[in-house]
């Protein structure tokens, strides 16, 4: 099954995909009139929070074959805090460490950090600059003419490993215009995180080859 979260502009593009391709699918947004809605046949749309219904799928065990992440924020990041929620701990967003990771990376790659979330973007596009939509993101890039030396979710492992407990869930074109991670991902990421103590430092990212967002917290 396809998770689609979201039924925006590339909500409705993954609900499009996998209406030609057969492809089993539900795409939940909490708008009731959202695009999606409008063009769903014979995928099934939930009205209510992507979030929240995708963990609690996954806690009665139903783990999707991939998420779409198609709505604003950090799907992943977002549901890993309420399951560490759910298992009685308390994580807190880490901006200290979101900033450190900026200094880690390449300057140029770095698009923003927002401290009060814990969040970092990065991009290999420069900021100001739009994706050739669509894009099969190959090594050399269509807009700018660059060269990639390695793909953005090989440089997070690289460069970000020594600074907390570090997911990375890389994303994979399913779709010209639809990308998604793998849901027996996620549940390996939660299974380890399991039985989290107080103190650690974990970093959850969603990443293709060329964009990255990276959610950090302390698990207090």
């Amino acid at each position: 099954m396809l998770f689609i979260a979201g039924g925006g502009r590339f909500g409705s593009e993954a609900v499009k995909a996998a209406e030609a391709k057969g492809w089993r699918a539900l795409v939940v947004d909490v708008d009731a009139a959202s695009k999606a809605s409008k063009i769903a046949r014979q995928v099934d749309f939930v009205v209510g929070d992507a979030i929240s219904l995708a963990l609690a799928l996954m806690l009665n065990g139903i783990v999707p074959r991939f998420f779409v992440p198609a709505i604003p924020g950090h799907f992943a990041g977002e549901l890993v805090l309420q399951y560490l929620q759910h298992l009685g701990v308390s994580p807190a967003p880490e901006g200290s460490l979101a900033q450190r990771a900026a200094n880690l990376l390449p300057s140029d790659v770095v698009l923003g950090v927002d401290p009060r979330r814990g969040l970092l973007i990065a991009s290999y596009m420069p900021s100001g600059m739009l994706c050739k939509v669509p894009c099969p993101q190959p090594a050399r890039c269509p807009v700018t003419g660059k060269l990639r030396e390695m793909p953005m979710h090989q440089l997070l492992q690289t460069k970000l490993s020594s600074l907390a407990r570090l997911y990375v869930l890389e994303s994979v074109l399913l779709a010209p215009m639809v990308g998604g991670f793998r849901g027996e991902q996620l549940v390996r990421v939660l299974k380890d995180l399991s039985g989290a103590q107080r103190g650690v430092h974990v970093a959850v990212a969603t990443s293709c080859k060329c964009h990255a967002i990276v959610s950090f917290f302390t698990v207090k």
